[in-house]
């Protein structure tokens, strides 16, 4: 029974640093993070379709191991971000000091269902394995909306309902989705979905795990 209670802390433990990483625990998840969302980072880019000069804001960055991979996929880009966590904006912003010198990079810390940019500023915005976390998706996509120019978009990548279930973590504060779902929510959302994409990733481990996850990336965009 003890062995039990503690297995199930741990875990407790972990998905408590996934949603808001914090201490010197939050910073190995941020490394976690690097390593299990690299691929569903470069699905994600290849559907942003970034052009010269864009406005971009990433909602949940982690530690920001990818902004140097997105900046290089057009010229001028803009590029912003948010991020629950105030150690994940500080370790960002302590990596690249140069990108925040030069404008090209804005960090804040806070929460996508309240932002600080004004109405009709960003071009795309977009995020990976965060939408779980989320106690009420309306508030946040509606100021993603808000934010957004016409004909804006936004993408989410998240891995497949079934596979996170899978996952002895994501009994704590996790809402899973599959893509049909989720394209239900942004429709009444006033978002229009554009594109749906699940594709199969190269094995892993997660928590010990052995895993070989599908994922999906849903864009929309906003239509007025």
């Amino acid at each position: 029974m003890l062995q039990r209670f503690f297995k199930q802390w741990k875990w407790k433990r972990l998905a408590r640093q996934l949603r808001q990483p914090s201490g010197k625990a939050g910073k190995e998840t941020g490394l976690l993070m690097n390593h299990s969302n690299r691929f569903m980072y470069a699905l994600t880019l290849e559907q942003l379709a970034l052009k010269k000069g864009d406005r971009v804001l990433e909602i949940g960055f982690g530690n920001g191991h990818f902004f140097r991979q997105l900046l290089t996929t057009a010229e001028d880009i803009q590029l912003y971000g948010i991020d629950y966590s105030s150690l994940m904006v500080a370790e960002a912003g302590r990596e690249h000091q140069d990108l925040i010198q030069s404008g090209q990079l804005k960090l804040v810390n806070g929460n996508s269902d309240r932002m600080p940019w004004p109405d009709q500023f960003f071009d795309r915005i977009f995020c990976i394995n965060v939408i779980y976390f989320w106690e009420n998706p309306h508030d946040h996509l509606k100021e993603i909306r808000r934010v957004l120019k016409p004909g804006g978009q936004f993408f989410a990548t998240c891995r497949s309902k079934e596979n996170m279930s899978l996952l002895p973590f994501t009994k704590w504060n996790f809402k899973p989705y599959t893509a049909a779902e989720w394209e239900t929510i942004l429709i009444k959302n006033g978002l229009s979905p554009h594109l749906k994409k699940e594709v199969s990733e190269p094995g892993l481990q997660e928590a010990g795990v052995p895993f070989e996850p599908m994922q999906w990336t849903v864009g929309a965009t906003k239509t007025d």
